[in-house]
């Protein structure tokens, strides 16, 4: 793999790990999903520090996973509308004749395509107008994975940022990140779609409420359970699993 010493680059793979040092035995933190940028801000061996251009989070990238680009393209990828793949089944392919394709996740910067000389087969955020609610339910099953923020595998706060930014929302990566943001609201105050933040002396989980009696988010994996002012009720158990700490409205 050539190296080109840019200080800017582009996930050019379905879905690529991000870790917490620069090891592969090392704690994933979050990953890079297909058609995002991002800025390297170090190297160490063969390890790149990078900066997701999306959301600021900040991790280790190994080097045989890197495709730099330049700072021209970088800048007009991040300025031009930005289009998300909504589709199970959407993949890219090089051209009309290419036989190999690859699959990307929904959530996919597919908007990046012909940055890397590749097009996108699949329905897309382009004249969507699904609510929160819709969006949260594509996920359904989808298993937790730590660091996960993708349809094969998904944490509570990358299922969060994902449907938000499917809508068209930003919110940051990490559920106590996403708590800075937002209006505080009471129970009362409850609307499809607002975020809870449970926790016990700090914020460690975050779901999307579908109203004031039920709640989907990822937990073993995505799925519905009940909520109250309490927190959340296990669905099959009936026993509360987390405690609520705030709601918050974007």
């Amino acid at each position: 793999m050539k190296i080109l010493n840019n200080n800017f680059g582009i996930c050019h793979l379905s879905i690529v790990p991000i870790r917490k040092e620069p090891c592969s035995k090392s704690e994933m933190t979050t990953q890079l999903l297909y058609g995002e940028t991002y800025k390297i801000l170090k190297k160490k061996d063969r390890w790149f520090y990078i900066e997701n251009s999306y959301d600021g989070y900040k991790g280790w990238l190994n080097y045989s996973q890197v495709k730099e680009i330049s700072i021209n393209d970088y800048n007009t990828i991040n300025l031009k509308k930005k289009v998300f793949s909504i589709d199970l089944k959407g993949f890219v392919e090089k051209g009309l004749n290419e036989k190999k394709i690859t699959m990307v996740p929904i959530g996919s910067l597919v908007s990046s395509c012909e940055y890397l000389k590749q097009r996108f087969s699949g329905k897309t955020t382009e004249n969507y107008n699904k609510n929160i609610i819709d969006i949260s339910n594509i996920y359904l099953n989808t298993p937790y994975l730590w660091g996960g923020r993708n349809n094969y595998g998904i944490d509570c706060s990358g299922f969060t940022q994902n449907v938000y930014k499917i809508k068209g929302i930003f919110i940051k990566r990490d559920a106590y990140m996403q708590a800075e943001n937002g209006i505080k609201i009471d129970y009362s105050e409850i609307k499809p779609g607002c975020l809870a933040f449970f926790g016990t002396n700090k914020i460690t989980h975050v779901g999307i409420l579908l109203n004031k009696k039920h709640i989907i988010h990822s937990f073993g994996k995505v799925r519905i359970d009940y909520f109250s002012g309490n927190g959340i009720k296990n669905f099959e158990t009936k026993k509360i699993t987390h405690n609520l700490l705030e709601i918050r409205k974007y």
